[in-house]
């Protein structure tokens, strides 16, 4: 898992708040909060270090989603 994680917010109000969040190395995250930066309707852009991860079931639900969709990887 990547050591930092890029967020950013789109809507201020919270039935029009959209968070979204991209994992990946240090600079290439810096890059990509450079080109959202300049996106006016982007309210909040952050490189925040993950420091402990809880929980992280990503992988095993894709392989429900695929297999259950008659899908195998």
């Amino acid at each position: 898992m990547s050591k930092y994680v890029l967020r950013w917010q789109k809507g201020l109000l919270l039935d029009e708040r959209k968070i979204n969040y991209s994992c990946g190395s240090k600079e290439m995250l810096k890059q990509k909060a450079e080109l959202l930066a300049k996106d006016d309707k982007i309210l909040l852009v952050t490189i925040d270090k993950v420091e402990e991860v809880i929980k992280d079931t990503r992988s095993q639900k894709m392989a429900e989603y695929y297999c259950d969709g008659g899908i195998e990887i």
